[in-house]
């Protein structure tokens, strides 16, 4: 008995440093260091372009942006189910949409009702609806006397962006309190693109105070 319970407080320790290391911590073993990065998504200065298997086409994103408030609701509260999304990602495919935007990670439900959806649309052989999905850069943060190049912005929105991967790629798990959605992240459920819309003033100051991007009416900021 006293082995038995030995063996499985081992296997219960094992699990819960194995689940905080990969969901958590973000650790992994690359076991191919030396493999290429590829993406089915380019551009030019001018269009976007997808490659479904054929080479590069040109890409109009016809999209939604969606939000987090339902009405009744606090926005922070990420009250939308799992089978609202489902009818509303249909909704917008009938009407013509192709896209779907969202500017923060999400609750779980989110993830799980886009993996669901494209999932039965690409048995069926029908296009899938891609997505397009953001960082979130704190608004005090935008508007104070920091640069996007500033030590603490850029930290920060590195580490969120790797976040997101893992959101996206079914390897996360975040808790409440943080701000943004929570949940277990465990779908693979691909993207078109990751944006961050930035302030306009922070495109100038950033580019002015950096010297790294020439000022060109904001056209350009390299992070």
């Amino acid at each position: 008995m006293k082995r038995f319970l030995i063996v499985l407080t081992a296997l219960i320790l094992g699990y819960l440093a194995y689940d905080t290391a990969r969901y958590y911590l973000g650790w992994y073993i690359d076991l191919q260091p030396d493999a290429p990065v590829t993406a089915f998504m380019s551009t030019d200065a001018q269009h976007l372009y997808m490659d479904r298997g054929a080479g590069p086409e040109e890409f109009t994103v016809k999209g939604v942006n969606l939000g987090v408030g339902v009405p009744g609701e606090w926005a922070t509260d990420y009250a939308i189910s799992k089978e609202t999304y489902l009818r509303w990602f249909g909704q917008m495919q009938e009407m013509g949409a192709n896209t779907v935007r969202v500017y923060i990670t999400l609750h779980d439900d989110f993830y799980n009702a886009f993996y669901e959806y494209n999932t039965a649309r690409e048995e069926a052989g029908e296009e899938p609806l891609w997505l397009i999905h953001g960082v979130w850069v704190n608004d005090y943060i935008q508007n104070s006397h920091r640069d996007a190049y500033d030590k603490d912005f850029l930290e920060t929105f590195v580490k969120d962006g790797r976040t997101l991967v893992d959101v996206l790629h079914g390897n996360k798990k975040i808790s409440l309190g943080r701000g943004t959605g929570s949940g277990f992240y465990n779908k693979d459920g691909g993207v078109g693109g990751c944006d961050r819309h930035l302030h306009q003033p922070q495109i100038p100051r950033s580019a002015a105070l950096s010297g790294n991007v020439p000022l060109r009416d904001g056209g350009r900021l390299r992070l």
